[in-house]
């Protein structure tokens, strides 16, 4: 249950926020609690011990520990944020791992059907109206710290408009979260039709509402992930399959054509997908303000190129000139670099590798590699303000539990019960041979 409400659950939605005093979130209150309770579950510790990302998970936290020690905040400032991401993205990421189950994930499943139907109804209700009766009282109850309270409201003097975010704290993390539900939805009813057959029903409705909303977000980063995510499974492998592709990308882009022209600036927001020069008319960053903000972020770390400024290092900077320079850090590795320095970029590398490689393409799991390889695309091209990773490395550890070679290491399985294709190839030639060697024999 809680995996569906991290998606809308924000720094605006707190349990203690008075000047002085660290931030206490909903979400990292929650984390802690079901940390607690989980911790003591024998099942859970013991599943701990092939948690794939140990390793990098490990790594991220030593260089996080040394950013607290060594950054150019005191020490006592910067532990807050410390303590709340180990809370909130390493350690529930360990928990979702041994939680996730094919009993756990149809609950999971159901229940994120409920929360992203809910969410795509009050999306399109907002994008009609052109208000956010939710988001306002949210702003207008957060706390007494006004600095703590993120408010990223788009009306329609905005060069793309107003921007649908419905639940969601950022249209960009409504539209990843859209994306990511409409991805894995397209997953179970390719490999898991038989065992969702029922909630498909309501899920392939919901996943197609998601779709619309996602438009209605005007972002670009959340489509250009959805179609890479999306190229695993509409390679055609026969003359019918080619067809049918065909058809359904012509209906598709006659859609989002007709769609984006009611729109303001609709054209020329998917323009500039493919064309960087449309970006000033929508109001979006292009190559050239990507480029001066890798090298502003050179500028500030170059006396700490090695550990970065630490958290919370670029409050106390000596130049805030150059602090203004870096334009809100628009992508992962922008923010790596002057928080965490050479090291935090190796240690990102790190856990890309093993989600990517080792944990995909290596396990011959090539839907978990493409959708991995999508999200660190977005992530590397636009900061994503506003999603979280609990979804994520959800469907992440169920796409990979659900691999031919986990499952080979976990159990005994049939080519039946593999998921991939070329996975069941290989499991039905193992037993063709080890057939043929027993009767030799």
């Amino acid at each position: 249950m809680y995996i569906p409400l991290s998606l809308l659950l924000n720094q605006n939605v707190n349990i203690l926020n008075v000047p002085g005093v660290p931030l206490v979130s909903l979400q990292s209150a929650l984390s802690a609690y079901y940390i607690i309770v989980l911790i003591f579950n024998r099942d859970i510790v013991r599943d701990s011990s092939s948690y794939p990302v140990k390793g990098a998970s490990v790594a991220i936290f030593l260089s996080w520990v040394v950013s607290c020690i060594f950054g150019l905040a005191p020490f006592a400032s910067s532990s807050t944020q410390l303590i709340r991401l180990a809370l909130d993205e390493l350690i529930f990421l360990w928990i979702i791992w041994a939680a996730i189950d094919k009993r756990s994930f149809k609950i999971l499943f159901s229940t994120l059907i409920l929360v992203v139907g809910a969410s795509c109804i009050y999306g399109v209700y907002e994008g009609f109206a052109h208000e956010n009766p939710l988001n306002r009282y949210l702003l207008e109850n957060a706390g007494s710290e006004t600095e703590r309270v993120l408010d990223w409201t788009y009306d329609e003097d905005s060069p793309r408009g107003y921007r649908v975010r419905s639940f969601f704290i950022h249209p960009m993390g409504a539209g990843m979260a859209w994306a990511m539900f409409v991805c894995l939805v397209v997953y179970i009813a390719k490999f898991h039709y038989e065992k969702f057959r029922r909630t498909l029903r309501f899920a392939i409705p919901v996943a197609l509402a998601s779709v619309y909303c996602l438009v209605l977000t005007k972002s670009r980063t959340p489509q250009i992930f959805l179609l890479l995510a999306l190229v695993y499974y509409i390679i055609p492998r026969t003359q019918l399959q080619a067809v049918c592709l065909f058809a359904a990308a012509l209906c598709g882009t006659v859609f989002l054509a007709a769609f984006s022209l009611t729109q303001s600036d609709g054209m020329a927001l998917l323009l500039s997908v493919v064309d960087p020069s449309k970006s000033a008319d929508v109001g979006g960053s292009d190559i050239p303000m990507r480029v001066m903000q890798l090298e502003s972020c050179f500028r500030v770390v170059y006396d700490d190129w090695l550990l970065g400024l630490g958290f919370k290092g670029m409050s106390v900077f000596h130049d805030q000139g150059l602090i203004k320079d870096l334009l809100g850090l628009e992508s992962i590795w922008f923010w790596t670099i002057v928080e965490l320095g050479l090291i935090g970029v190796l240690v990102q590398l790190m856990l890309a590798y093993t989600l990517i490689v080792k944990m995909g393409f290596l396990m011959r799991n090539f839907a978990l590699g493409t959708f991995a390889l999508s999200y660190y695309i977005a992530a590397s091209i636009s900061s994503l303000p506003g999603f979280s990773p609990a979804l994520l490395f959800a469907i992440i550890f169920f796409k990979y539990k659900n691999s031919y070679r986990y499952l080979v290491g976990a159990s005994t399985v049939t080519p039946s019960e593999s998921t991939i294709p070329e996975d069941r190839d290989l499991l039905s030639a193992r037993s063709t041979n080890l057939t043929a060697r027993s009767k030799l024999l």
